[in-house]
Protein backbone atom coordinates (compact mmCIF):
# COMPACT_ATOMS: atom_id res chain seq x y z
CA UNK A 1 0.00 0.00 0.00
CA UNK A 2 2.88 2.39 0.59
CA UNK A 3 4.65 4.49 -1.99
CA UNK A 4 6.83 2.02 -3.89
CA UNK A 5 10.42 2.65 -4.94
CA UNK A 6 9.49 3.27 -8.58
CA UNK A 7 7.01 6.04 -7.66
CA UNK A 8 9.41 7.53 -5.12
CA UNK A 9 12.24 7.65 -7.66
CA UNK A 10 9.90 9.24 -10.21
CA UNK A 11 8.99 12.06 -7.79
CA UNK A 12 12.64 12.72 -6.96
CA UNK A 13 13.62 12.61 -10.67
CA UNK A 14 10.98 15.24 -11.48
CA UNK A 15 12.21 17.49 -8.70
CA UNK A 16 15.85 16.97 -9.68
CA UNK A 17 15.15 17.85 -13.32
CA UNK A 18 13.42 21.06 -12.24
CA UNK A 19 16.18 22.00 -9.79
CA UNK A 20 18.78 21.56 -12.53
CA UNK A 21 17.03 24.30 -14.51
CA UNK A 22 17.78 26.74 -11.69
CA UNK A 23 21.19 25.52 -10.56
CA UNK A 24 22.72 28.97 -11.05
CA UNK A 25 20.10 30.66 -8.87
CA UNK A 26 20.62 29.69 -5.20
CA UNK A 27 17.29 31.05 -3.98
CA UNK A 28 15.26 28.92 -6.38
CA UNK A 29 17.57 25.89 -6.44
CA UNK A 30 17.36 25.60 -2.63
CA UNK A 31 13.63 26.20 -2.44
CA UNK A 32 11.84 24.06 0.20
CA UNK A 33 9.21 23.52 -2.49
CA UNK A 34 11.76 21.79 -4.72
CA UNK A 35 13.85 20.36 -1.86
CA UNK A 36 11.31 18.99 0.67
CA UNK A 37 12.98 18.07 3.96
CA UNK A 38 11.25 14.68 3.76
CA UNK A 39 8.57 12.97 1.71
CA UNK A 40 5.72 13.72 4.06
CA UNK A 41 2.05 14.39 3.12
CA UNK A 42 2.36 17.87 4.59
CA UNK A 43 5.38 18.69 2.40
CA UNK A 44 4.61 17.01 -0.90
CA UNK A 45 1.87 18.55 -2.97
CA UNK A 46 -0.55 16.21 -4.74
CA UNK A 47 0.67 17.44 -8.12
CA UNK A 48 3.94 15.61 -7.53
CA UNK A 49 2.23 12.30 -8.12
CA UNK A 50 -1.24 13.14 -9.50
CA UNK A 51 -3.14 12.08 -6.40
CA UNK A 52 -6.72 13.32 -5.99
CA UNK A 53 -6.04 14.31 -2.38
CA UNK A 54 -4.74 17.79 -1.68
CA UNK A 55 -2.66 17.35 1.44
CA UNK A 56 -1.86 21.07 1.54
CA UNK A 57 -5.41 22.25 2.23
CA UNK A 58 -4.50 22.86 5.86
CA UNK A 59 -1.31 24.79 5.06
CA UNK A 60 -0.78 28.43 5.99
CA UNK A 61 -2.51 31.16 3.98
CA UNK A 62 -0.77 33.68 1.79
CA UNK A 63 -1.82 36.40 4.25
CA UNK A 64 0.71 35.02 6.74
CA UNK A 65 3.45 35.54 4.19
CA UNK A 66 2.38 39.16 3.72
CA UNK A 67 2.29 39.70 7.49
CA UNK A 68 5.83 38.41 7.77
CA UNK A 69 7.14 40.49 4.89
CA UNK A 70 5.63 43.76 5.99
CA UNK A 71 6.02 43.40 9.74
CA UNK A 72 8.93 45.36 11.13
CA UNK A 73 11.67 43.16 12.47
CA UNK A 74 14.48 44.01 14.88
CA UNK A 75 16.91 41.74 16.62
CA UNK A 76 17.75 42.71 20.17
CA UNK A 77 21.48 42.19 20.77
CA UNK A 78 21.76 44.53 23.75
CA UNK A 79 23.25 43.22 27.00
CA UNK A 80 23.94 39.78 25.52
CA UNK A 81 27.75 39.86 25.93
CA UNK A 82 27.87 38.39 22.46
CA UNK A 83 31.54 39.22 21.88
CA UNK A 84 32.56 37.00 24.80
CA UNK A 85 30.96 33.84 23.45
CA UNK A 86 32.54 31.03 21.43
CA UNK A 87 29.48 28.98 20.46
CA UNK A 88 26.25 30.01 18.75
CA UNK A 89 23.27 27.64 18.98
CA UNK A 90 20.35 28.06 16.55
CA UNK A 91 17.33 26.51 18.22
CA UNK A 92 13.54 26.83 18.56
CA UNK A 93 11.14 28.43 21.02
CA UNK A 94 8.01 26.29 20.80
CA UNK A 95 6.43 26.59 24.24
CA UNK A 96 6.54 29.06 27.14
CA UNK A 97 7.41 26.13 29.43
CA UNK A 98 10.85 26.07 27.80
CA UNK A 99 11.86 29.57 28.93
CA UNK A 100 15.03 28.58 30.76
CA UNK A 101 15.67 25.18 29.27
CA UNK A 102 16.43 24.58 25.61
CA UNK A 103 14.28 21.68 24.40
CA UNK A 104 16.79 20.54 21.76
CA UNK A 105 20.29 21.40 23.02
CA UNK A 106 19.85 21.56 26.80
CA UNK A 107 22.17 18.68 27.68
CA UNK A 108 24.76 19.70 25.08
CA UNK A 109 24.87 23.41 26.01
CA UNK A 110 25.32 22.55 29.70
CA UNK A 111 28.87 21.43 28.98
CA UNK A 112 29.86 24.96 27.84
CA UNK A 113 27.00 27.20 28.98
CA UNK A 114 29.25 30.11 30.00
CA UNK A 115 30.68 30.28 26.47
CA UNK A 116 27.38 29.87 24.59
CA UNK A 117 24.54 31.99 23.27
CA UNK A 118 21.25 30.83 21.72
CA UNK A 119 19.45 32.23 18.65
CA UNK A 120 15.81 31.14 18.77
CA UNK A 121 13.19 30.78 16.05
CA UNK A 122 9.89 31.81 17.64
CA UNK A 123 7.21 29.27 16.66
CA UNK A 124 4.61 30.63 19.09
CA UNK A 125 1.99 33.37 18.81
CA UNK A 126 3.74 35.38 21.53
CA UNK A 127 5.37 38.61 20.42
CA UNK A 128 9.16 38.70 20.70
CA UNK A 129 9.23 41.62 23.15
CA UNK A 130 7.00 39.70 25.60
CA UNK A 131 9.12 36.57 25.43
CA UNK A 132 12.35 38.51 25.95
CA UNK A 133 11.10 39.66 29.34
CA UNK A 134 11.21 36.05 30.52
CA UNK A 135 14.82 35.64 29.36
CA UNK A 136 16.24 38.22 31.77
CA UNK A 137 17.14 35.62 34.40
CA UNK A 138 18.35 32.99 31.99
CA UNK A 139 21.86 31.62 32.55
CA UNK A 140 22.53 31.46 28.82
CA UNK A 141 21.82 34.64 26.78
CA UNK A 142 19.03 34.19 24.26
CA UNK A 143 18.32 36.14 21.07
CA UNK A 144 15.01 35.92 19.24
CA UNK A 145 15.07 35.84 15.46
CA UNK A 146 12.92 38.72 14.13
CA UNK A 147 9.40 37.83 13.01
CA UNK A 148 9.66 40.30 10.16
CA UNK A 149 12.09 42.08 7.87
CA UNK A 150 13.86 45.36 8.31
CA UNK A 151 13.32 47.97 5.60
CA UNK A 152 16.24 47.00 3.37
CA UNK A 153 15.44 43.30 3.53
CA UNK A 154 11.84 44.05 2.58
CA UNK A 155 13.09 45.74 -0.59
CA UNK A 156 15.41 42.83 -1.27
CA UNK A 157 12.55 40.38 -0.72
CA UNK A 158 10.24 42.14 -3.18
CA UNK A 159 13.04 42.40 -5.74
CA UNK A 160 13.83 38.68 -5.42
CA UNK A 161 10.14 37.78 -5.55
CA UNK A 162 9.63 39.58 -8.87
CA UNK A 163 12.90 38.24 -10.24
CA UNK A 164 12.01 34.68 -9.23
CA UNK A 165 8.58 34.87 -10.86
CA UNK A 166 10.21 36.05 -14.09
CA UNK A 167 12.80 33.26 -14.12
CA UNK A 168 10.33 30.47 -13.26
CA UNK A 169 7.73 31.55 -15.82
CA UNK A 170 10.41 31.86 -18.51
CA UNK A 171 11.42 28.23 -17.88
CA UNK A 172 7.91 26.76 -17.85
CA UNK A 173 7.31 27.37 -21.55
CA UNK A 174 10.26 25.08 -22.44
CA UNK A 175 9.18 22.15 -20.23
CA UNK A 176 7.40 19.34 -22.04
CA UNK A 177 6.73 17.02 -19.09
CA UNK A 178 3.20 17.74 -17.81
CA UNK A 179 3.92 16.68 -14.21
CA UNK A 180 6.92 18.99 -14.01
CA UNK A 181 4.82 21.82 -15.42
CA UNK A 182 2.21 21.24 -12.71
CA UNK A 183 4.87 21.35 -10.02
CA UNK A 184 6.24 24.66 -11.29
CA UNK A 185 2.80 26.24 -11.71
CA UNK A 186 2.04 25.36 -8.09
CA UNK A 187 5.45 26.69 -7.12
CA UNK A 188 4.39 30.07 -8.55
CA UNK A 189 1.64 30.49 -5.95
CA UNK A 190 2.65 33.28 -3.59
CA UNK A 191 2.65 31.14 -0.44
CA UNK A 192 4.98 28.62 -2.14
CA UNK A 193 7.36 30.82 -4.07
CA UNK A 194 7.78 33.06 -1.03
CA UNK A 195 9.01 30.25 1.17
CA UNK A 196 12.33 29.91 -0.62
CA UNK A 197 13.02 33.65 -0.42
CA UNK A 198 12.26 33.66 3.31
CA UNK A 199 15.52 31.75 3.66
CA UNK A 200 17.23 35.08 3.01
CA UNK A 201 16.29 36.04 6.54
CA UNK A 202 18.33 33.23 8.07
CA UNK A 203 21.28 34.12 5.89
CA UNK A 204 21.14 37.82 6.82
CA UNK A 205 20.57 37.21 10.55
CA UNK A 206 23.56 34.86 10.80
CA UNK A 207 25.76 37.34 8.91
CA UNK A 208 24.64 40.16 11.22
CA UNK A 209 25.48 38.15 14.36
CA UNK A 210 28.83 37.08 12.93
CA UNK A 211 29.66 40.73 12.32
CA UNK A 212 29.40 41.15 16.10
CA UNK A 213 31.46 38.07 16.94
CA UNK A 214 33.42 35.52 14.92
CA UNK A 215 32.16 32.34 16.64
CA UNK A 216 34.28 29.20 16.61
CA UNK A 217 31.30 26.91 16.11
CA UNK A 218 27.66 27.26 15.10
CA UNK A 219 25.27 24.51 16.22
CA UNK A 220 21.83 24.04 14.67
CA UNK A 221 19.07 21.42 14.52
CA UNK A 222 19.46 19.30 11.41
CA UNK A 223 16.17 17.96 10.01
CA UNK A 224 16.61 18.56 6.29
CA UNK A 225 15.18 22.10 5.99
CA UNK A 226 16.73 24.39 3.39
CA UNK A 227 17.16 27.21 5.94
CA UNK A 228 19.71 25.00 7.71
CA UNK A 229 21.87 25.07 4.58
CA UNK A 230 21.58 28.87 4.44
CA UNK A 231 23.03 29.02 7.95
CA UNK A 232 26.04 26.99 6.79
CA UNK A 233 26.36 29.10 3.65
CA UNK A 234 26.26 32.36 5.62
CA UNK A 235 28.89 31.12 8.06
CA UNK A 236 31.22 29.91 5.31
CA UNK A 237 30.79 33.15 3.36
CA UNK A 238 31.86 35.08 6.45
CA UNK A 239 34.68 32.78 7.56
CA UNK A 240 35.42 29.36 6.08
CA UNK A 241 37.07 28.31 9.36
CA UNK A 242 33.82 28.46 11.35
CA UNK A 243 32.80 24.90 12.21
CA UNK A 244 29.11 24.20 11.48
CA UNK A 245 27.58 21.44 13.58
CA UNK A 246 24.17 19.97 12.69
CA UNK A 247 22.30 17.90 15.28
CA UNK A 248 20.01 15.21 13.84
CA UNK A 249 17.82 14.91 16.90
CA UNK A 250 14.56 13.64 15.43
CA UNK A 251 13.23 10.74 13.36
CA UNK A 252 14.52 9.56 10.00
CA UNK A 253 11.85 8.15 7.71
CA UNK A 254 12.43 6.05 4.58
CA UNK A 255 11.66 8.90 2.17
CA UNK A 256 14.29 11.23 3.62
CA UNK A 257 14.26 14.11 1.14
CA UNK A 258 16.71 16.94 1.82
CA UNK A 259 18.00 15.45 5.09
CA UNK A 260 20.46 13.12 3.37
CA UNK A 261 21.35 15.32 0.38
CA UNK A 262 24.98 16.42 0.23
CA UNK A 263 25.38 19.83 -1.45
CA UNK A 264 29.11 20.36 -0.92
CA UNK A 265 31.33 22.14 1.61
CA UNK A 266 29.50 25.47 1.42
CA UNK A 267 26.15 23.94 2.42
CA UNK A 268 26.87 20.73 4.36
CA UNK A 269 27.61 20.72 8.10
CA UNK A 270 31.26 20.06 8.98
CA UNK A 271 30.09 17.79 11.80
CA UNK A 272 26.79 15.91 11.98
CA UNK A 273 25.80 14.83 15.48
CA UNK A 274 23.29 11.99 15.60
CA UNK A 275 21.02 10.49 18.24
CA UNK A 276 21.91 6.83 17.75
CA UNK A 277 23.67 4.20 15.67
CA UNK A 278 20.81 4.02 13.17
CA UNK A 279 21.25 7.69 12.23
CA UNK A 280 25.04 7.40 12.28
CA UNK A 281 25.01 4.70 9.60
CA UNK A 282 22.65 6.68 7.34
CA UNK A 283 24.60 9.95 7.63
CA UNK A 284 27.96 8.26 7.02
CA UNK A 285 26.57 6.73 3.83
CA UNK A 286 25.47 10.13 2.50
CA UNK A 287 27.96 12.75 3.70
CA UNK A 288 31.71 13.33 3.79
CA UNK A 289 31.14 15.24 7.04
CA UNK A 290 32.37 13.86 10.33
CA UNK A 291 29.51 11.95 11.98
CA UNK A 292 29.42 11.61 15.78
CA UNK A 293 26.85 9.78 17.91
CA UNK A 294 26.18 12.01 20.93
CA UNK A 295 22.83 10.51 21.97
CA UNK A 296 19.45 12.02 22.74
CA UNK A 297 17.22 12.87 25.70
CA UNK A 298 14.86 10.05 24.62
CA UNK A 299 17.64 7.58 25.32
CA UNK A 300 17.88 8.91 28.88
CA UNK A 301 14.45 7.52 29.80
CA UNK A 302 15.03 4.78 32.40
CA UNK A 303 13.81 1.28 31.68
CA UNK A 304 10.58 0.48 33.47
CA UNK A 305 9.93 -2.72 35.37
CA UNK A 306 7.22 -4.18 33.17
CA UNK A 307 5.92 -6.25 36.09
CA UNK A 308 4.68 -3.00 37.63
CA UNK A 309 3.00 -1.82 34.44
CA UNK A 310 -0.75 -1.48 34.93
CA UNK A 311 -2.43 -2.88 31.83
CA UNK A 312 -5.62 -1.31 30.50
CA UNK A 313 -7.34 -0.42 27.23
CA UNK A 314 -6.09 3.18 27.27
CA UNK A 315 -4.61 4.17 23.91
CA UNK A 316 -2.43 7.27 23.75
CA UNK A 317 -2.80 9.16 20.45
CA UNK A 318 0.30 11.16 19.40
CA UNK A 319 0.08 13.13 16.14
CA UNK A 320 2.76 15.49 14.90
CA UNK A 321 2.18 19.21 15.40
CA UNK A 322 0.56 19.52 11.96
CA UNK A 323 -3.11 20.41 11.49
CA UNK A 324 -3.71 17.96 8.62
CA UNK A 325 -2.15 15.09 10.59
CA UNK A 326 -4.33 15.86 13.62
CA UNK A 327 -7.49 15.83 11.52
CA UNK A 328 -6.55 12.50 9.93
CA UNK A 329 -5.77 10.83 13.24
CA UNK A 330 -8.67 12.25 15.24
CA UNK A 331 -11.26 11.37 12.60
CA UNK A 332 -9.94 7.82 12.73
CA UNK A 333 -10.03 7.73 16.54
CA UNK A 334 -13.52 9.26 16.59
CA UNK A 335 -14.81 6.36 14.47
CA UNK A 336 -12.99 3.83 16.69
CA UNK A 337 -14.42 5.40 19.85
CA UNK A 338 -17.95 4.72 18.59
CA UNK A 339 -17.18 1.06 17.86
CA UNK A 340 -15.97 0.37 21.42
CA UNK A 341 -16.70 2.86 24.20
CA UNK A 342 -14.63 0.90 26.72
CA UNK A 343 -11.39 1.93 25.02
CA UNK A 344 -10.20 5.35 26.15
CA UNK A 345 -8.32 7.39 23.55
CA UNK A 346 -6.03 9.90 25.24
CA UNK A 347 -5.22 12.73 22.83
CA UNK A 348 -1.78 14.29 23.23
CA UNK A 349 -1.14 17.50 21.30
CA UNK A 350 2.33 18.57 20.22
CA UNK A 351 3.87 21.36 22.32
CA UNK A 352 3.81 23.90 19.48
CA UNK A 353 0.27 23.07 18.38
CA UNK A 354 -2.56 25.58 18.91
CA UNK A 355 -4.94 23.29 20.83
CA UNK A 356 -7.65 25.89 21.50
CA UNK A 357 -7.89 26.87 17.84
CA UNK A 358 -8.17 23.26 16.78
CA UNK A 359 -10.93 22.35 19.28
CA UNK A 360 -12.93 25.48 18.44
CA UNK A 361 -13.10 24.31 14.83
CA UNK A 362 -13.52 20.59 15.55
CA UNK A 363 -16.03 20.38 18.42
CA UNK A 364 -17.35 16.95 17.44
CA UNK A 365 -14.39 15.29 19.17
CA UNK A 366 -15.55 16.73 22.50
CA UNK A 367 -18.84 14.84 22.29
CA UNK A 368 -17.24 11.43 22.96
CA UNK A 369 -16.71 10.56 26.62
CA UNK A 370 -13.97 8.05 25.78
CA UNK A 371 -11.91 10.66 23.89
CA UNK A 372 -9.80 12.49 26.48
CA UNK A 373 -7.82 15.64 25.64
CA UNK A 374 -4.85 15.44 27.97
CA UNK A 375 -3.47 18.33 29.97
CA UNK A 376 -1.32 16.03 32.11
CA UNK A 377 2.49 15.85 31.95
CA UNK A 378 3.67 13.56 29.17
CA UNK A 379 5.12 11.02 31.61
CA UNK A 380 1.73 10.65 33.27
CA UNK A 381 0.10 9.90 29.92
CA UNK A 382 2.71 7.21 29.27
CA UNK A 383 2.16 5.67 32.68
CA UNK A 384 -1.63 5.48 32.32
CA UNK A 385 -1.61 4.04 28.78
CA UNK A 386 -0.90 0.57 27.36
CA UNK A 387 -1.09 1.27 23.62
CA UNK A 388 0.06 4.19 21.45
CA UNK A 389 -1.34 5.20 18.05
CA UNK A 390 1.16 7.23 16.01
CA UNK A 391 2.32 8.24 12.52
CA UNK A 392 5.46 10.36 12.11
CA UNK A 393 6.31 11.47 15.63
CA UNK A 394 9.55 10.79 17.52
CA UNK A 395 7.39 10.56 20.64
CA UNK A 396 6.70 6.93 19.77
CA UNK A 397 10.21 6.02 20.93
CA UNK A 398 9.53 7.59 24.32
CA UNK A 399 6.26 5.66 24.47
CA UNK A 400 8.10 2.40 23.69
CA UNK A 401 10.59 3.09 26.48
CA UNK A 402 7.66 3.39 28.86
CA UNK A 403 6.32 0.02 27.75
CA UNK A 404 3.53 1.15 25.39
CA UNK A 405 2.74 -1.04 22.39
CA UNK A 406 3.12 1.00 19.15
CA UNK A 407 0.38 0.96 16.48
CA UNK A 408 1.02 2.78 13.20
CA UNK A 409 -1.91 4.45 11.45
CA UNK A 410 -1.46 3.62 7.77
CA UNK A 411 -4.19 5.86 6.39
CA UNK A 412 -2.47 7.48 3.42
CA UNK A 413 -1.43 4.76 1.02
CA UNK A 414 1.01 6.82 -1.02
CA UNK A 415 3.34 7.64 1.88
CA UNK A 416 4.90 5.74 4.72
CA UNK A 417 6.09 8.18 7.39
CA UNK A 418 6.64 5.51 10.04
CA UNK A 419 9.98 6.29 11.75
CA UNK A 420 10.24 2.59 12.71
CA UNK A 421 9.64 1.39 9.15
CA UNK A 422 12.97 -0.48 9.07
CA UNK A 423 11.53 -2.78 11.75
CA UNK A 424 8.06 -2.92 10.26
CA UNK A 425 7.60 -6.61 11.11
CA UNK A 426 7.57 -5.67 14.81
CA UNK A 427 4.91 -2.96 14.42
CA UNK A 428 1.17 -3.34 13.92
CA UNK A 429 -0.21 -1.33 10.99
CA UNK A 430 -3.93 -0.45 11.00
CA UNK A 431 -6.01 1.05 8.20
CA UNK A 432 -9.55 0.71 9.57
CA UNK A 433 -11.00 1.71 12.97
CA UNK A 434 -12.14 -1.88 13.44
CA UNK A 435 -8.53 -3.07 13.04
CA UNK A 436 -7.40 -0.80 15.86
CA UNK A 437 -10.20 -1.83 18.24
CA UNK A 438 -9.72 -5.55 17.59
CA UNK A 439 -5.94 -5.37 17.99
CA UNK A 440 -6.21 -3.61 21.36
CA UNK A 441 -8.69 -6.17 22.69
CA UNK A 442 -6.70 -9.19 21.43
CA UNK A 443 -3.33 -8.01 22.77
CA UNK A 444 -4.35 -7.00 26.27
CA UNK A 445 -2.33 -9.88 27.73
CA UNK A 446 0.67 -9.53 30.00
CA UNK A 447 2.92 -12.13 28.33
CA UNK A 448 2.30 -10.75 24.82
CA UNK A 449 3.00 -7.17 25.89
CA UNK A 450 6.08 -8.12 27.92
CA UNK A 451 7.66 -9.98 24.97
CA UNK A 452 6.97 -7.11 22.56
CA UNK A 453 8.31 -4.59 25.07
CA UNK A 454 11.71 -6.32 25.23
CA UNK A 455 12.06 -6.13 21.42
CA UNK A 456 10.80 -2.56 21.24
CA UNK A 457 13.32 -1.28 23.79
CA UNK A 458 16.18 -2.67 21.71
CA UNK A 459 14.77 -0.97 18.59
CA UNK A 460 14.35 2.35 20.41
CA UNK A 461 17.95 2.25 21.63
CA UNK A 462 19.23 1.89 18.05
CA UNK A 463 17.55 5.18 17.14
CA UNK A 464 18.00 7.09 20.41
CA UNK A 465 20.69 6.07 22.88
CA UNK A 466 21.83 7.82 26.06
CA UNK A 467 23.99 10.92 25.81
CA UNK A 468 27.67 10.04 25.41
CA UNK A 469 29.64 12.49 27.53
CA UNK A 470 33.02 11.96 25.88
CA UNK A 471 31.53 12.50 22.41
CA UNK A 472 29.85 15.74 23.49
CA UNK A 473 33.15 16.97 24.93
CA UNK A 474 34.87 16.00 21.67
CA UNK A 475 32.71 18.28 19.51
CA UNK A 476 33.87 21.28 21.57
CA UNK A 477 37.57 20.52 21.01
Amino acid sequence: MNLNNHQNIKIEDNLKNIRNLFISNKNIFLSPWLYPNKFHPNNINYNYYNSKINFNKYNSKSSKIFNFIFNSGKMNLRNKNITQKKYLFVSHFINKNHINEDYYFNKIINYQEDKSIILLRNHTNYENNKIEQYFNNSKIPRILMPKGYNFFLKLLFIKELIFTYFIVLSKIIFIKDETQKKILFDFCKLKNISQNILNLQYYSVIKKILNKNNFEKIFFTFEGHTWERYIVNAAKAYNKNIICVGYQFSVIINQKGMLTKSLGNNYDPDIICVSGEFGKKIMKNNFKSQVINIGNRIGEIPSIDFKNKKLNTNCLVMPEGIMSECVLMYDFVYAASIINNKINFIIRFHDQFDTDYFLQNNKKYLSRKNIIFSKSPLKEDFKRSTFCLYRGTSGIFEAMNYGLLPIYLDLISEFNIDPINSFKDNIKYVQEPEDLVNYIIRNLKFEILKEKNIKNKKISNLYFNKFIKENINYIYE
